[in-house]
């Protein structure tokens, strides 16, 4: 019986020592880190640092916002998160969260997201009764991205860079494009980008080879033939949205979204009009 209670009580006293050090503030990272982040925010206040994986994050103020910056632990920058207000988007974010599907929900969060190689996106955590979405906006108010809410204490991650095989691609066939959003789910590396006026999303597989491309498009600038086949085979059916997809593996398509009712239907049509299985 002494030896349990000597036991649990050695156990209590290492949970204890366990919980004090996480919750220790006084911990400073090594001095590259340290010397970045005072480069990046010279300003900062209540600086509080912590390790998340293998990343090495600041918690802190600066100009009176709520900030994290994600450091390696050689001192390289990968992502500063900015906690805002929904009045302090810009104009055509909040103008096209108004006008969007998503107006009547609720706004939990808005998060400016700043990582290496990327774009600056907003991403606003939204909920409606027990579904949580996030909703990434560009900053001329398009929305790029509806991803479920991801529960945990940090929804958002760096971006670490893309492999030097993507890039290439994306350098040689979308020139000057600027990279919105990625991941890799499954082997599937996604990446998200805007190219001649245009978001695109590009797919590479598992060797970081082309898988495809699509973009969404317009009725009016669909073929003729293609309208015509979707009219004529699927008379009844609603239009909910049209992509223009290229393959790697097969011919350029068009790829409905149609409904009726309960039904949902994906259909796929060359530029010919005729229907493509696979």
């Amino acid at each position: 019986m002494k030896k349990n209670v000597y036991i649990l009580g050695m156990l209590l006293v290492l949970l204890g020592m366990a919980c004090k050090d996480d919750d220790d503030s006084t911990w400073t990272p090594a001095e590259p880190v340290v010397r970045t982040f005072n480069q990046m925010f010279p300003l900062a206040q209540r600086v509080e640092w912590k390790t998340v994986g293998n990343y090495i994050v600041a918690d802190f103020y600066y100009e009176h916002q709520e900030k994290d910056a994600w450091f390696d632990k050689n001192g390289k920058w990968y992502m500063t998160e900015t906690d805002i207000f929904f009045e302090t988007l810009p104009e055509k974010i909040k103008t096209a969260f108004r006008n969007s599907e998503y107006s009547s929900w609720k706004v939990e969060d808005v998060d400016v997201l700043e990582r290496i190689e990327m774009e600056k996106v907003y991403v606003m955590e939204v909920e409606q009764g027990d579904v949580e979405k996030d909703l990434y906006y560009v900053e001329d108010g398009t929305l790029v991205k509806v991803m479920e809410d991801r529960d945990g204490n940090e929804d958002h991650w760096p971006v670490e860079s893309l492999p030097q095989k993507i890039k290439d691609y994306l350098n040689t066939h979308y020139a000057g494009a600027k990279i919105i959003e990625y991941e890799r789910e499954r082997n599937v590396t996604e990446v998200d980008i805007f190219h001649e006026n245009r978001y695109k999303e590009v797919k590479f597989g598992q060797d970081d080879a082309w898988i495809s491309t699509c973009w969404e498009v317009l009725e009016k600038d669909v073929p003729a033939a293609v309208m015509a086949t979707i009219r004529s085979q699927y008379a009844g059916y609603k239009i909910d949205d049209i992509e223009y997809v290229e393959r790697a593996a097969g011919v350029a398509v068009y790829l409905f979204e149609l409904e009726k009712g309960e039904e949902d239907l994906y259909v796929m049509v060359d530029a010919s009009g005729n229907i493509v299985q696979n």
